[in-house]
């Protein structure tokens, strides 16, 4: 019983420096959708302003 207490809490302190990678993980992941979101936006932009000014809008 006592070597199960000894080890709760490193898995408590281990779980905890997971989180802080988890959470950069995800923050990475929402960043590179936003730069694609970013691209995707510019091209629209390019498309539109391409119509307006040949007259098709």
């Amino acid at each position: 019983m006592k070597s199960l207490l000894s080890i709760i809490p490193f898995f408590k302190t281990y779980s905890k420096s997971l989180h802080p990678e988890w959470r950069l993980s995800v923050v990475g992941e929402v960043e590179s959708a936003v730069e694609v979101g970013l691209v995707c936006a510019g091209w629209v932009r390019q498309s539109v302003l391409r119509s307006a000014f040949d007259g098709r809008l």
